[in-house]
């Protein structure tokens, strides 16, 4: 008998105005933010952030697969995040990004 095993790490995420799998590449390596109010005041605020990045694409519909700090409250599924657009990719010294070109 084999025990399934879930990485509560892993958040699948859909990005607004991403539809491929070829968008979704992209966003791999750029940070994510999950805002949240809490009841208890930390530094300062109410507000809290747990912290993520985009480690890849998830199959071909363009949602990405994110890993954070500490897994996600489940009765925040659905709600929005932010995602960062940095660190940006890496620029050759022609002026062509190696990362997003086919022809570089």
């Amino acid at each position: 008998m084999q025990v399934n095993s879930v990485a509560e790490y892993l958040t699948l995420v859909q990005i607004e105005g991403v539809n491929c799998q070829a968008e979704a590449v992209w966003y791999a390596g750029k940070r994510m933010a999950f805002f949240y109010r809490a009841k208890v005041m930390k530094n300062g605020s109410y507000y809290h952030c747990i912290w993520g990045k985009v480690s890849r694409p998830h199959r071909n519909s363009g949602t990405v697969r994110a890993k954070f700090k500490s897994s996600l409250p489940p009765k925040y599924l659905g709600v929005r995040m932010r995602v960062f657009m940095y660190p940006m990719p890496a620029i050759s010294k022609l002026g062509t990004c190696s990362l997003l070109c086919s022809t570089c």
